[in-house]
């Protein structure tokens, strides 16, 4: 009678701790892909001077894959430019890593435009590892899973299928206006480089308002 109470009380606790879990977890924002880089036109607030973005590690220390990569713009480029990338720097996928931007004043925010991986080129694309899951927390205590979708795809003129690394767009929710100071992007989940260890991300691109 004992040992069967103290199950019941054991499968209890688990039970509890399950729905804490659950109860904690952010909600889920999936990405949508621009189609061959168009669409997903929107302000682009990372343009304004003053934005800084900071990381929790960098690959090989190196200045070249530094936080400040993510807001390099290219002209009127939507989607900024993807030459360059953030790169972390901690051993293996690096699951736990962030990226945090940091704005000079506080305004509103509606969504994000992020690139999975560092889309330099397909090269560079599938030889780093790529973003599957991020978390994001901002500064008013809004925190969302991000979760990005299928990469869009198309036929080339050889026939044959061509991955697109498009950068997607995460909307937040209608139902809750955010307005930050900062906000911060924390690796969660990648799907592994062919050739490289280090997860990539070439493009933040915060808004104030998005377009329907």
């Amino acid at each position: 009678m004992k040992v069967a109470a103290r199950t019941k009380s054991l499968k209890a606790v688990l039970a509890a701790l399950v729905g804490l879990t659950l109860a904690a977890a952010p909600p889920a924002v999936r990405g949508e892909s621009c189609d061959q880089n168009m669409a997903c036109c929107c302000p682009d607030d990372a343009r304004e001077v003053g934005i800084k973005a900071s990381a929790s590690s960098v690959l090989d220390g190196k200045a070249q894959y530094g936080a400040d990569k993510v807001l390099d713009r290219d002209g009127e480029n939507y989607a900024g430019y993807l030459e360059t990338a953030w790169c972390e720097g901690k051993r293996g996928g690096g699951e736990g890593e962030w990226l945090r931007i940091e704005f000079p004043s506080v305004r509103p925010l509606q969504g994000l435009l992020i690139s999975a991986g560092y889309d330099r080129s397909p090269a560079t694309y599938f030889e780093n590892g790529r973003l599957k899951t991020l978390v994001l927390t901002l500064s008013d205590g809004g925190r969302y899973t991000l979760r990005f979708g299928p990469r869009y795809r198309t036929l080339a003129e050889d026939g044959k299928t061509q991955v697109l690394n498009s950068p997607q767009l995460f909307r937040l929710p209608k139902g809750r206006a955010h307005t930050v100071k900062w906000l911060k992007l924390q690796i969660a989940e990648v799907e592994p480089g062919k050739k490289f260890t280090d997860t990539c991300i070439s493009t933040v691109v915060p808004h104030a308002s998005v377009e329907e």
